[in-house]
């Protein structure tokens, strides 16, 4: 069985892996999205730059 000061130091090698691999898969995400012309918004993907519902980009109103 490895000490744990081993289990510790692989605990922490595998937390700093999953950490690299959210934000190298985040940046890239946001990349792709800029060149597209859109916005990341985490959870949601590529979105419109202006999101807001066509009732209020048309300047309408509700009845």
């Amino acid at each position: 069985m490895p000490s744990p000061r081993t289990l510790a130091i692989i605990v922490a090698c595998l937390v700093l892996a999953l950490s690299a691999s959210w934000a190298a898969r985040t940046y890239l995400a946001w990349q792709r999205c800029q060149s597209l012309g859109l916005v990341y918004a985490p959870g949601r993907g590529c979105v419109p730059l202006d999101d807001r519902p066509v009732i209020l980009r048309r300047e309408l109103q509700r009845t």
